[in-house]
């Protein structure tokens, strides 16, 4: 079993100073408006058998107000209409919400940053929305949960790979089927994929004499949402080289090739 987020961290962002639902001073009947608490969750769940860790993104990964769109959507009447009509406001920047007076009906709250089709190194997505209803001359005070979206992977090599190999090539493909190369000298990085998709990898590595041990393509598993998914390459005592999934300090095998792994043969 796979746990996601166990706490939320949040960096609680108040666009106003209303937390419930007040009256307001406006003697407009039929208008109301709401006050919206953004509470964005920094962490994200590792994939795990039997806890539920977290780890928090960097810091420059992380969105502040000023990165997060926000668009209000919903259906309205007033007394003069025959039938619903539509309302729909896009802010750039959900700092330039300034709790304007709507007609009574109900509404939704998305609020974003990124785009989910974008996968690659440093392509976070956040999203969170929130229902609510407006109702004539009160201010409705509603919270909005940000978090992560799409799944995060890091592949690295571990020391016993790299004493047998002098070279190596792996590449992540995702099932939009974008590419994505690490070496010996990549570093821990934070790769965004899109969720609910397969992740293949395949690769290549050269031993110290020379010879090139070529990896056809597997599946590896499916990613998780608001997860973080790490990839160990490893060489194996067995006499085999393979390529290990580490959840919860245990390893799946990915896969092996026969090889002899002393470097001088």
């Amino acid at each position: 079993m796979i746990k996601k987020i166990s706490t939320i961290i949040c960096i609680c962002l108040l666009l106003s100073s209303c937390s419930k639902e007040t009256v307001t001073d406006t003697n407009e009947f039929g208008y109301g408006t709401a006050s919206l608490a953004v509470h964005l969750n920094p962490s994200i769940g590792l994939e795990t058998k039997t806890t539920a860790p977290t780890v928090k993104l960097p810091a420059e990964l992380i969105p502040t107000l000023n990165d997060l769109s926000l668009d209000i959507t919903g259906t309205y009447t007033t007394p003069e209409m025959t039938e619903p009509s539509i309302y729909e406001k896009h802010y750039e920047s959900v700092v330039k919400y300034d709790k304007p007076k709507i007609p009574a009906g109900n509404y939704n709250a998305l609020i974003k940053h990124g785009d989910i089709e974008l996968e690659g190194i440093g392509q976070p997505y956040f999203e969170g929305t929130a229902d609510y209803s407006i109702i004539p001359r009160k201010e409705i005070g509603k919270k909005v949960f940000i978090n992560l979206q799409n799944s995060v992977i890091d592949l690295e090599f571990k020391e016993y790979f790299r004493k047998y190999f002098i070279n190596a090539e792996f590449t992540i493909r995702t099932e939009l089927k974008n590419l994505f190369d690490f070496t010996l000298d990549s570093t821990p990085s934070w790769l965004f994929v899109k969720p609910n998709c397969k992740i293949f990898i395949s690769g290549m590595a050269t031993k110290q004499n020379g010879v090139v041990l070529q990896f056809p393509e597997k599946e590896l598993f499916v990613s998780v949402p608001q997860t973080k998914h790490t990839i160990m390459i490893d060489a194996s005592t067995a006499g085999t080289l393979g390529f290990n999934i580490i959840i919860d300090n245990s390893t799946v095998n990915g896969g092996t090739t026969e090889t002899e792994l002393n470097p001088e043969i």
